[in-house]
């Protein structure tokens, strides 16, 4: 039996629109991605995309296992969630007509430390920036940079696509007195058992000292400066406080970084967010 004129004119409409609609999830245009890299090994990435507003979808490839990628957000040029799916090596948002579109998350998995040096490694699949932690050292990078600046103690790469290694240390602060503690004067010669008791006590207490501060250390090494501070305003708050709260009280933090905060607070044991109507509320561990 033929087949109606119509039914071939339907299949052929049906074949261009899958056309039309596969390729927007390619044509977007990048504006900028960075990859920020905290002491901890912990790495941020974040990245600007430009579409049409036929556009449905934009994809980006992740550079972690979807296993090993958290703290997604995924916004439009207002600021509102947009949808979005994880494959196995990609990441498709569901744009709904957005000009501009943000995707962010973390990751733990491009970093390893080994006899106290650090290396980043991944698969670059775009232009980015990479910004290391402060005080930090470059030791090896199997490549060469487009540029290479030192932004307020950082040190910012911009690398092109293609596989790259950086090995780095990140300078540990240490205690420096101040000149008046280094100037002593003797002024006459202590016999030698003198010396021999006051240099035992000086290294008992120098021993306790750092025993001490070693275990003040131990249980605040993985919380940042930002995270001591909501923690304390939680705890102020008798354990206790609205997602709102936190951002009315810390107004410097953008609202997508507050959520991000909590969150590795959560990931982290410090807190636990429970949803009570169309709030969340964060409460002390």
């Amino acid at each position: 039996m033929k087949t109606p004129p119509i039914t071939i004119a339907t299949l052929y409409f049906m074949l261009i629109l899958t056309i039309i609609v596969s390729n927007t999830v390619s044509a977007a245009s990048l504006q900028r991605a960075s990859l920020k890299v905290f002491a901890d090994g912990e790495a941020h990435f974040e990245a600007v995309l430009s579409l049409e507003e036929t556009e449905i979808s934009a994809s980006l490839p992740l550079l972690a296992p979807k296993e090993h990628v958290y703290n997604i957000l995924a916004m439009d040029n207002a600021g509102s969630p947009l949808d979005y799916e994880l494959e196995d090596k990609n990441m498709t948002v569901y744009t709904l007509g957005a000009g501009t579109i943000t995707i962010e998350y973390d990751t733990d998995y491009l970093t390893t430390k080994e006899s106290g040096i650090w290396t980043l490694s991944f698969e670059a699949p775009l232009t980015m920036d990479i910004i290391l932690p402060e005080r930090s050292t470059i030791i090896y990078m199997n490549a060469a940079p487009s540029a290479l600046t030192v932004e307020d103690g950082a040190v910012r790469l911009k690398i092109s696509p293609g596989f790259w290694e950086i090995c780095y240390d990140v300078e540990v602060s240490t205690y420096k007195p101040p000149e008046g503690e280094k100037q002593t004067q003797i002024g006459w010669v202590f016999p030698l058992q003198w010396l021999i008791a006051v240099g035992a006590a000086l290294a008992a207490a120098v021993l306790l000292i750092v025993i001490i501060f070693l275990r003040r250390r131990k249980g605040n090494v993985t919380l940042r400066y930002e995270e001591e501070e909501v923690l304390k305003f939680i705890k102020n708050r008798g354990g206790k406080a609205l997602e709102a709260e936190l951002r009315e009280a810390f107004p410097d933090i953008p609202r997508t970084s507050m959520w991000r905060l909590v969150k590795r607070l959560e990931r982290r044991g410090k807190v636990k967010v429970k949803k009570i109507g169309l709030q969340n509320v964060v409460e002390a561990t």
